[in-house]
């Protein structure tokens, strides 16, 4: 199989959802030139047009380098099997939504999804809050915290400890030891693919399951003249971290569909909305657009150039 160089942290069949509409006489040059968002750089405080290809991208970010050359790219490959399995039911939902008319009272009264549907989805999610740079950030910052960090000592000092018994500290010396078993786990914490391998296929299935059972489920569709915002880590939540009690979780599935989940336990009076296609007006757009502005990386997506609220949220939280 051909070595992939350039890994994307969020699908490009995800991302066309929230591509430029083009007028029709663009529509050749836009055929040459791919898909494209308005992008939006927190950092600088700049808006540009984007290719997909282009954005939410990073080379060699998921290889496991210290893998034998065979597996070095298995969890791209694996990320890849998962993008091809639920981009066709995520356009096959965006469909069934579009045809939807005359919801009745905001709610539409049937369940969008069935339990198995649910299921794939609800893994996507799981993967997607999990693959992104802004997980492996907060894993690089956890790794420098001093608990985290005193707990490493401890247990380097513990395991010597066991050796030196079980040896009957013959012929080892225990500063000797400590500090090659120090290297040895810095070595394991310091590989950043590898640590967030283990987080996703060690957690993922938790939280598909927690999503599912624990949360309501809520398909909002926008009415108002915005477009729904993505971003480099796409399932924001309302509180920091993912999938906790109480939270609130967007995680937008185009320019028009957003996916919110909700706490049950929380969010009681909203339990009669689970499994329903609701509308959005233009103050839900504003909140859960803010929810990606707040949660994103560095960078936001949009089928329009209209970056004003994230420009002013940047600027309130200097």
């Amino acid at each position: 199989m051909t070595e992939v160089i350039r890994q994307h942290l969020v699908p490009r069949s995800y991302l066309r959802n929230f591509s430029i509409q083009e007028r029709s006489a663009q529509k050749n040059n836009k055929k040459q030139r791919g898909s494209q968002v308005f992008s939006f750089d927190k950092d600088e405080n700049k808006v540009f047009k984007a290719n997909i290809e282009n954005v939410a991208v990073e080379k060699y970010f998921y290889d496991l380098t210290s893998a034998p050359p065979a597996d070095r790219q298995k969890v791209e490959k694996e990320l890849g099997l998962i993008e091809s399995q639920q981009s066709p039911f995520i356009n096959d939902l965006l469909s069934r939504v579009g045809q939807i008319q005359n919801l009745d009272n905001n709610l539409h009264s049937t369940d969008l999804i069935s339990d198995v549907e649910k299921e794939y989805l609800s893994e996507f999610v799981a993967v997607q809050g999990l693959r992104t740079r802004k997980i492996r950030n907060l894993q690089n910052q956890a790794k420098q915290h001093p608990s985290t960090v005193s707990k490493k000592q401890d247990l380097v000092k513990s395991t010597a400890n066991n050796i030196l018994v079980a040896n009957g500290q013959n012929d080892l010396n225990e500063e000797v030891l400590i500090n090659g078993l120090s290297q040895l786990v810095d070595k394991v914490v310091n590989d950043e693919p590898e640590l967030q391998r283990r987080l996703i296929e060690n957690r993922f299935e938790e939280y598909a399951l927690k999503l599912r059972n624990d949360f309501i489920w809520i398909f909002g569709v926008n009415e108002s003249e915005m477009s729904f915002y993505t971003s480099d880590h796409p399932v924001a939540s309302s509180l920091n971290g993912l999938f906790l009690p109480g939270s609130e979780i967007a995680f937008p599935l185009s320019k028009d569909l957003i996916l919110v989940v909700k706490d049950k336990a929380h969010y009681t009076d909203d339990l009669d909305k689970d499994n329903k296609v609701l509308k959005m007006t233009e103050e839900d757009v504003k909140h859960y657009n803010s929810l990606q502005v707040k949660d994103s990386n560095r960078f936001v997506f949009s089928s329009i150039d209209n970056f004003d609220l994230a420009k002013q949220i940047c600027q309130e939280n200097q």
